[in-house]
């Protein structure tokens, strides 16, 4: 499947490239986003590029994978990114997403996860998709909650607690 670009109203989201490599991973370095997303480990550089080299293969395997996201208005400057992985037992299907600290607060999290929900959905078929997050990341919290996720539990991944929401494709 030929992995395709997402808009909303204040987004476009383009799946990850080789050239996004490093404002990926400025993102994913910074102190903030790291904190929750990276458990607080500074990730180096090849530990980001194999993580888009990743999505692209997921795009090609499964259909889906990551995008990156940048404001209409601006097409120029990520400020983010958002996606879908398989995750635990290899059939379970998670989305990630993080933002630049300079956009907390206005709800982009939440709109391109939605426009990604959809996508995996409508496009993948996939019958349910889960969020977590660690139990102090109230933002992400509310995130999933905007989402319309339901509290689906406690689970270790990669030997590090977290708490898991899930959505049901709303079409079944």
């Amino acid at each position: 499947m030929v992995a395709k670009q997402l808009e909303t109203a204040r987004l476009r989201l383009r799946p990850f490239v080789a050239g996004d490599l490093h404002a990926l991973h400025r993102l994913w370095t910074n102190p903030d986003v790291r904190r929750y997303l990276w458990d607080d480990v500074e990730i180096t550089i090849d530990r980001a590029e194999a993580v888009i080299a990743a999505s692209s293969e997921s795009f090609d395997s499964r259909g889906f994978g990551f995008w990156s996201i940048f404001l209409r208005e601006n097409n120029e400057d990520l400020i983010g990114f958002c996606g879908l992985r398989v995750f635990g037992n290899d059939e379970d299907v998670e989305i990630l997403y993080g933002i630049h600290p300079s956009h907390w607060g206005q709800g982009l999290a939440t709109e391109a996860s939605e426009a990604v929900l959809h996508f995996g959905f409508q496009t993948c078929g996939l019958t349910k998709i889960y969020a977590g997050a660690d139990s102090p990341n109230a933002a992400s919290f509310r995130v999933m909650e905007k989402l319309r996720m339901t509290y689906d539990g406690p689970r270790v991944v990669n030997g590090m607690d977290a708490v898991y929401y899930r959505l049901n494709n709303p079409t079944e």
